[in-house]
């Protein structure tokens, strides 16, 4: 820890004497040790990125903003590692060199491809992909363009299930790495080769690609790449009932990931030797191997298939009350693990369920909604046509009361010319009294009511006789009611004809 602070310190301290050469210097270093000595790799990355960025070349700022995004993408820091792109995009449309600007943007996408595609967002990665892909043919860059080719090969393997166009993308990223002398890439790309032929029945073709991919891999000495290889091909031999051959690959497999110190793939190599080993009748071997599967694995589904090796192995051994353990174990595994998957079953279901449901209520109150506002529009109408309506009416009723009126005020008119033609005055000159007008009234007028009625004979209007009186309109009406009730008419028509009746 010391060491390293001291060597992030000492290239900090010198950075103010640096020339633009020493900075390419700097990133060429870091970029050569990138996988090697990932550690000092980073320290001088970030020293550039520490230092004053006007004396920094601006693709080399880009470049090392690009590969902390890769070293943030191999740590699974995707989200930092989307930042570190998006700011090597921005600082890239300051570049002035056009060729320059179109390969690294390339790079970026791939970069960016890649780390999408870890995240399993293959839509987005593929996109992106296949659009960097295009770039690097432009450039004839068959290293990057191969890249990109294996990458988009996995996306239509594991995301589309279309293993017909992996393989051809896998065939051309093999084709492009043969052309830019890239051996190791290659041996690689022959093993997904292989496994892809295996995976649709072509055993031979499997076959050959594993063990050319093995020779070259064995040459570069990526014991990693090897052990995979002869796992295999052990996994090939075992399904072609060639024992011999599969036990030979299996036991290369463990030698290589001894070497590895790769306690996973050991344990899987042990568990598939054993199953071989079994098959070809060598129990005690068989179980030796499976036990160290089913001790040291902390796989569930590993466990359960050593458990079920192992049963069949103790029983080959007569060694029934093992055989019966392992049984057990077996079963206690498989049921757990079957919990497991119907809880997982369950609670997809219920979340299946929960979104029908809810997209059901969605549409329940959306149509709720839409029936109540149409409802609302017809009541809206309905209104507006009764208010129509009841306007009408109230109009025509009017109307009709002051037809009424008028005939009414017409016929007073009429008896009053006709008083006039023949007593030759007015109303007054009726020269009634109260007496007169009482005879044979089962209720007589009082004074009030008759000087009302006088009143009321002749031309003047409710109002008018309430200002002569010195009464409200209001009492002008009740004494006009009570008058018309005494007389038994309903109006002034009808009351001044009674008048008439009695003179």
């Amino acid at each position: 820890m010391i060491r390293t602070t001291l060597f992030s310190t000492l290239i900090l301290f010198h950075f103010c004497t640096f020339s633009q050469s020493n900075y390419e210097s700097l990133f060429e270093e870091a970029e050569s040790i990138f996988n090697t000595n990932p550690t000092k790799s980073d320290l001088l990355l970030d020293s550039i990125l520490n230092a004053d960025s006007i004396a920094i070349p601006l693709d080399i700022r880009v470049n090392t903003l690009r590969l902390k995004g890769i070293r943030s993408t191999y740590s699974n820091k995707f989200d930092i590692a989307t930042s570190y792109f998006n700011r090597s995009l921005s600082l890239l449309n300051y570049l002035d060199n056009e060729t320059d600007k179109q390969t690294i943007k390339a790079k970026i996408f791939l970069n960016q491809g890649k780390n999408l595609l870890w995240q399993s967002k293959y839509d987005t990665a593929l996109s992106i992909l296949l659009n960097a892909r295009e770039m690097f043919e432009a450039q004839e860059s068959h290293k990057d363009q191969a890249q990109a080719m294996n990458d988009i090969a996995i996306i239509y393997i594991q995301y589309s299930n279309e293993n017909q166009k992996g393989l051809e993308a896998f065939r051309e990223a093999l084709r492009l790495y043969s052309l830019a002398n890239e051996t190791a890439s290659a041996a690689k790309t022959m093993q997904n080769l292989g496994q892809i032929h295996n995976m649709m029945g072509s055993n031979d073709s499997a076959l050959f690609y594993l063990k050319t991919s093995n020779l070259l891999v064995e040459e570069l000495k990526d014991y990693r790449s090897l052990a995979v290889g002869n796992n295999m091909l052990g996994a090939i031999y075992n399904d072609l009932e060639q024992f011999d051959s599969s036990e030979y690959y299996f036991r290369k497999a463990i030698d290589m990931d001894l070497i590895n110190q790769d306690s996973i793939g050991l344990l899987y190599d042990y568990f598939q030797l054993s199953e071989t080993l079994n098959a070809m009748g060598k129990y005690r071997e068989a179980k030796k191997y499976g036990v160290l599967a089913y001790d040291y694995s902390k796989s569930v589904h590993l466990k359960i298939g050593a458990a079920k090796s192992l049963v069949e192995i103790n029983a080959s051994l007569k060694d029934y009350k093992t055989s019966l353990e392992y049984h057990r174990n077996f079963k206690a595994l498989s049921d757990s693990l079957m919990r497991q998957d119907q809880r997982r079953s369950v609670s997809e279901l219920q979340t299946k369920f929960e979104t029908v449901q809810k997209e059901k209520e969605i549409q329940e109150t959306k149509a709720e909604l839409e029936s109540e506002q149409r409802f609302k529009q017809f009541l809206m109408i309905l209104i507006g046509v009764v208010l129509l309506f009841s306007a009408v009416a109230i109009y025509l009723l009017f109307q009709r009361f002051k037809i009424k009126q008028e005939l009414l005020s017409q016929e007073i008119d009429t008896l009053r010319l006709q008083i006039n033609s023949v007593f030759g005055g007015g109303v007054t000159d009726l020269n009634l009294t109260i007496d007169k007008i009482n005879e044979g009234l089962y209720k007589p007028l009082s004074d009030r009511e008759f000087e009302i009625l006088n009143h009321a004979l002749s031309d003047k209007n409710n109002r008018q006789i309430a200002e002569t009186v010195f009464v409200s309109v209001s009492t002008v009406k009740f004494h006009l009611r009570n008058i018309y009730e005494k007389l038994g008419v309903s109006n002034r028509k009808e009351a001044l004809e009674a008048i008439l009746a009695k003179t």
